[in-house]
């Protein structure tokens, strides 16, 4: 599995957010004298109580100051919570079972399939139940962006936390089955979805702007007048999902696994034509990886992910368009950023933002990554490559006359016999640490030069 950004700190991304209660409620809280394994305080649970996967069995918590206390995985067989204040509490996969609530404020709480309350003394009202056909219409999940409700990575520390050493653990934690769920109008803006089977859940109007997506099961889902802008929905699978009049601005939504039914107007989905590999589907072949996601991406059996959701308004960075057809595409108003450029499109789009040009089925612009490609004798003149990563490709021969290169990168790349004139190459990149040279228009190699680079060899063979 290629190690992108996507996968990067994930654990920093997913947790320091905002807190977990509603309007004048939105505040968390700690008991008086937290009990063993627990911990409050700091900058990592912001306030709350954290009792992940903690051993809180027949635990006297009774009138405790729960409210927002992550307790997922947490057992808490035969405790006595009576009276407990677990408004906003995390209780997914807790063990309740014999468990006295009688009294306690689960208002706001989450819980889901897996949590036990065999034999439990509580009043549900106001829980939120997390599982397949929950009928959440209007809810508000948005205060739950501390920790989302979708998966977390695998992480295990000792943090100190006033003076103190404390174990912090995150394990098994997985996105929730919303299957069928009834979710109209909801608010789950910038909440981590992460691995969520949302497939079939009626999502109409919901809110899901800023939203992590990333390999969720949207197929078969009715998102008509949701608000996606800004979500992001890498290898989702949108196979029959309906999102017309949805909020796009700046949606990425890159390497899916299907497309939806339904799109606004002026939006295409589409997949290459020059053939399918599969090898864009993340996987859990080495260690890392492995420990990451503990077999949550094995279980999804990915096959192909290589769908794209493109329009006017979409963000799409780090993806290698070669084989796409993107005839009639519109990319007008799109956030283009480091496109990957191993081979020519099929297609040119319709439109395309300033500063982008596609030139002999080439969509060039500044900050693209250009690796392996041979854009050898082609008429690039005046397009503009300022920050890009060119990288072992030849341009020999060509008219790169005009051409912004200010700031980009061009170890391994042949310039040689290519006209220049005109063209910016301040701060250019042309040799690596290691002595992986340019080919200058005159044929030399930036390496061999005093100064490591072409700037006095710029006059083509």
């Amino acid at each position: 599995m290629k190690k992108s950004a996507y996968l990067l700190s994930l654990i920093m991304l997913l947790l320091p957010l905002a807190g977990c209660l509603s309007s004048d409620e939105n505040v968390t809280g700690c008991p008086e004298n937290p009990p063993g394994g627990t911990f409050c305080g700091g900058d990592h649970v912001e306030g709350r109580m954290w009792a992940f996967g903690v051993d809180l069995g027949m635990a006297d918590l009774s009138n405790a100051e729960l409210r927002g206390a992550v307790l997922w995985k947490a057992n808490l067989s035969g405790a006595d919570l009576r009276g407990a204040d677990l408004r906003g509490a995390n209780l997914r996969g807790a063990d309740l079972s014999g468990a006295d609530l009688s009294n306690a404020d689960l208002r706001g709480a989450i819980s889901d399939s897996y949590t036990n309350w065999q034999g439990a003394i509580v009043d549900k009202m106001g829980l939120i139940v997390l599982e397949p056909g929950s009928e959440l219409d209007g809810v508000d999940l948005s205060e739950f962006s501390f920790f989302g409700i979708g998966w977390v990575p695998e992480e295990g520390n000792w943090i100190t936390v006033g003076g103190d050493n404390y174990w912090f653990s995150v394990y098994n934690a997985t996105g929730p089955d919303l299957s069928g769920a009834s979710l109209s109008n909801a608010n789950m803006s910038d909440l981590n979805l992460w691995i969520t089977n949302l497939s079939g859940a009626n999502l109409r109007g919901a809110d899901l702007s800023g939203a992590e997506l990333r390999l969720a099961d949207l197929s078969g889902a009715d998102l008509s007048g949701a608000d996606l802008s800004g979500a992001n929905l890498g290898w989702a699978n949108l196979a029959g999902a309906d999102l017309s009049n949805a909020e796009l601005f700046e949606l990425e939504a890159v390497l899916l696994r299907g497309c939806p039914s339904h799109l606004p107007e002026g939006w295409s989905c589409l997949f290459p034509e020059a053939g399918r590999s599969g090898s864009e589907c993340p996987n859990e072949d080495d260690e890392e990886t492995r420990a990451e996601f503990n077999g949550a991406v094995e279980e999804l059996n990915l096959v192909y992910c290589d769908g794209l959701l493109l329009g006017p308004e979409s963000l799409v960075r780090a993806v290698d368009l070669a084989g796409y057809n993107l005839t009639g595409v519109e990319l007008s108003g799109a956030s283009l950023y480091f496109l990957q450029t191993s081979g020519p499109l099929l297609g040119c789009p319709s439109s395309l933002p300033e500063g982008f040009d596609c030139r002999h089925d080439y969509l060039l612009g500044n900050s693209s990554f250009i690796e392996g490609a041979d854009l050898s004798g082609l008429d690039l003149s005046g397009v503009e490559l300022a920050h890009s990563y060119i990288l072992n490709s030849s341009f020999s021969g060509g008219n790169l006359s005009g051409v912004d290169l200010s700031g980009s990168t061009l170890w391994g790349t042949n310039l040689s016999g290519a006209d220049l004139t005109d063209a910016i190459i301040l701060s250019v990149s042309w040799t690596n640490e290691d002595g992986l040279g340019t080919i200058c228009p005159d044929g030399t190699n930036s390496a061999d030069s005093e100064d490591e680079t072409c700037e006095n060899h710029l006059s083509s063979l």
